[in-house]
């Protein structure tokens, strides 16, 4: 069987910072209907020749600062995805000396309905060459692919992602192995960078060695003059899971004989907004079922104005060679036997100073298996998933029967409470000032004091959760305690919890059970309360240790 490699981006924890330079130039951005500001959209510099040398996005006030890199001639263009861009008249920027320019952008918004996939338009045409309707969608797929691409060099970000390894059956997809893994950094690109000059020249599946990388496209790419010189495209209808979007297809043009990929933008007509790629691999020289080879990358518009990758795919073949006798010559096949899968799916996302920006809680499944003949819960019951083709065992899961009653309770209880430095700040000046007091306030909490001597004089805090007990005569367990990052034991830090004010801490964070667990493990049973102490955890900023 013949190895395999996949041109995955290797998360880099350092941040440069690019050199200023001494010209800029001072951006607003305003509204045409009222002059408001407009706040997170991308703003682009152009130099002479029309190429993007600098980019941001406008603050809350519509505000932007961008340098020049020299002294010359640029021009600013807003890229606000779903509306009309707005371009400045050529300003001439010298030595030391700064400019500002208001831009006004147009009221009237992108409609992207009203394409219809008929006669002409089939055809597949180069970006320079598209007709009307195929240039509207590229250039809010540019829009999007531009803010993405600038999103991903600036790496305002930190990322936790969960990184699935899968090997599939190739016909069925189905599921049979995966490993699981979690990796933090400040990019959530799938993708290494590989010049898209070199792609189009080499080929986007290349032999090196032993083993073939398979390069997919990103936003780099498809930007780049050299793809868009050597692909075509053209409007497409969707169907089934993509009902209701509107694609735009690319493709090799005609005679390029390298393995080279083809696939879809797929946008939202109503908001003109990218929604996700899917592509796949052309000229592979490969015998068996190859339809699954070829990847997905999801988008999503923050807020704040930058795109994030939060969930990708890329499926890539494992071959075997066949060796062929015909009369006297021999010849190689290679035939696909196994598909390997690489994805991942952003969990969390926060700021370069801490803050929680977007979180994805692993999912949970919950149900009540009953038997059929006798109409009562059923407990031991092997359960197996089928999503989208694939199916898996779910091996830990363990089915008990609980009543409805039960059930009702359990699942109305706050799943997860977050309190950060501020709002202990403010909790702090009022009587709450111990952890327990805290941990009172979340609905359907208990806190219950704990003893461990004859004297009485040192104690601790259970703290439980009364809506998730499964079932009336089991006991309710305490909820496991971590703070800055270590499990506490009873008499082991637990003790200190009746003593640490709230001045002390950065913040606290509550999981319920069922929350806990798919985090934690069955160490979890009771639940979790994360505390981070003053200036520690990943709410924490910078800032100075008060004298206590």
């Amino acid at each position: 069987m013949s190895s395999w490699k996949i041109s995955l981006l290797v998360v880099s924890l350092l941040l440069g910072a690019p050199a200023l330079a001494a010209q800029a130039i001072r951006g607003e951005l305003v509204d045409a209907a009222g002059n408001r500001p407009v706040p997170g959209t991308l703003v682009v510099l152009l130099d002479a020749s029309g190429r993007q040398v600098e980019g941001g996005l406008t603050d809350a006030e519509g505000r932007v600062l961008l340098r020049a890199p020299a002294p010359g001639r640029y021009t600013l263009r807003a890229e606000r995805v779903g509306w009309g861009s707005v371009v400045s008249p050529v300003l001439e920027l010298t030595v030391g000396r700064s400019v500002e320019h208001r831009l006004v952008m147009p009221a009237q918004m992108v409609r992207l309905e009203g394409i219809v996939v008929q006669g002409e338009r089939r055809r597949c045409t180069l970006v320079a060459e598209a007709g009307r309707q195929t240039a509207a969608l590229w250039e809010e797929a540019r829009k999007a692919l531009n803010a993405a691409a600038w999103t991903e060099q600036r790496r305002p970000f930190r990322v936790e992602v969960v990184r699935y390894s899968r090997t599939l059956d190739p016909t069925t997809l189905r599921v049979e192995s995966e490993r699981t893994s979690r990796r933090s950094g400040l990019s959530t690109s799938p993708f290494g960078s590989y010049p898209a000059e070199k792609l189009v020249e080499e080929g986007f599946v290349r032999a090196v060695g032993d083993s073939v990388d398979y390069h997919g496209p990103d936003a780099h790419v498809l930007l780049s003059d050299a793809f868009l010189e050597t692909h075509c495209f053209r409007v497409q209808e969707g169907s089934g899971e993509t009902e209701g979007l509107t694609g735009l297809a690319f493709e090799p043009v005609r005679g390029r004989r390298l393995p080279d990929v083809r696939g879809v933008l797929w946008m939202d007509p109503r908001k003109a907004e990218l929604r996700h790629l899917e592509y796949s691999y052309t000229g592979l020289d490969l015998r068996g079922p190859t339809d699954g080879i070829g990847g997905r990358i999801e988008f999503e518009r923050l807020p704040s104005g930058e795109w994030l990758i939060p969930r990708w795919r890329i499926r890539v073949p494992l071959v075997e060679v066949e060796r062929i006798q015909d009369g006297l010559n021999w010849t190689e096949r290679r035939r696909v036997t196994r598909l390997q899968e690489e994805a991942g799916v952003v969990a969390e996302l926060r700021t370069l100073a801490g803050g929680l920006v977007r979180s994805r809680e692993r999912a949970a499944l919950e149900g009540t298996v009953f038997d059929s003949t006798r109409a009562v819960p059923l407990a031991g019951a092997r359960v197996r998933l089928a999503v989208a083709r694939r199916e898996t065992t779910l091996a830990p899961l363990v089915v008990t029967a609980e009543s409805a009653r039960d059930r009702a309770a359990r699942t109305s209880a706050v799943a997860r409470a977050v309190f950060n430095r501020e709002e202990l700040e403010q909790l702090d000046r009022g009587a709450t000032q111990l952890v327990g007091d805290v941990l009172r306030r979340i609905p359907g909490v208990n806190v219950r004091e704990l003893y461990y001597d004859q004297t009485q004089s040192r104690s601790s805090i259970c703290i439980e959760n009364r809506r998730e007990v499964m079932g009336p005569t089991r006991a309710i367990p305490c909820a496991m305690i971590v703070m800055d990052d270590i499990p506490l034991r009873h008499g082991l830090g637990l003790r200190e919890l009746v003593t640490l004010r709230l001045r002390e801490i950065e913040s606290i964070e509550y999981l319920a059970p069922l929350s806990a667990r798919t985090r934690h493990g069955k160490d979890a049973e009771g639940g979790v309360v994360v505390i981070y102490t003053l200036g520690k955890g990943p709410h924490a900023r910078d800032r100075p240790t008060p004298r206590l």
